[in-house]
């Protein structure tokens, strides 16, 4: 059994504690990550864990809701990959393999004892995807594969799963007002966009685009009681 934190933590301490500098991870990105995990209605997803930074700020959360993460993800080199690799302005001589990438995200979680929150399912979504059906989740945080087929696999495995109160959170998304070729993964905005436009699973999107913290969030909302204001007052929604 899993208990609840003392409470809201410090995450900016946190945010330097994990060397998240060191990763695509801004600060008010992770402090969202965070929040929507603290707050999560039921189990965490995570799609795309590598080196476990932001696996840990959603183990944080889920340790303080009496949730627990599990964390999808096959641990294997990037394709197109080649050193050396920038990551957050700090240039990596070698691109972590299989072999480093694992143990390396473990080893963080075990040495600030979040490993007992995390459940990781070491496959890609396509291998995973009879599991993550079966699933209610409470938060889902998207940071797989980048193509835009991906994403909408990834979704359509995963987000008509989430609770209402829910939160999904897309990373390398809302670069919807950049120049198309200044974007660094369009292919996950398009991905969320073909989602949106077959309905999005009933979720609707929470936030506007933040240019200097970009992501998109999208929650499911709470059932009406007795329905939506029109349907109480016996008028039939035409639309």
């Amino acid at each position: 059994m899993l208990l609840k934190g003392r409470g809201r933590l410090d995450i900016q301490e946190w945010y330097d504690k994990l060397d998240c500098h060191e990763s695509w991870l801004l600060r008010g990105y992770v402090t969202r990550l965070y929040e929507c995990a603290r707050t999560s209605p039921g189990p965490i997803l995570e799609i795309g864990a590598w080196l476990g930074r932001s696996l840990a700020i959603l183990a944080l959360g889920a340790r303080e809701a009496g949730q627990y993460v599990v964390a999808v993800d096959p641990w294997h080199v990037w394709p197109n990959a080649e050193p050396p690799f920038e990551a957050g302005g700090a240039v990596l001589p070698e691109y972590p393999s299989v072999c480093q990438a694992m143990p390396m995200c473990f080893s963080l979680l075990e040495k600030h004892g979040l490993r007992e929150y995390v459940i990781p399912i070491v496959h890609t979504t396509e291998h995973a995807a009879p599991i993550l059906r079966r699933m209610k989740w409470g938060f889902i945080h998207i940071d797989g594969d980048h193509s835009r087929d991906s994403v909408r696999y990834d979704l359509s495995q995963t987000a008509p799963n989430l609770l209402p109160g829910g939160h999904i959170i897309f990373h390398d998304s809302g670069y919807k007002a950049w120049p198309r070729d200044k974007v660094p993964h369009p292919g996950v905005d398009e991905g969320i966009d073909d989602w949106v436009r077959d309905g999005a699973d009933g979720c609707i999107e929470v936030e506007p685009v933040n240019a200097e913290v970009p992501h998109r969030v999208f929650m499911r909302p709470h059932p009406t009681p007795g329905g939506g204001f029109f349907s109480r007052l016996g008028i039939r929604d035409s639309g």
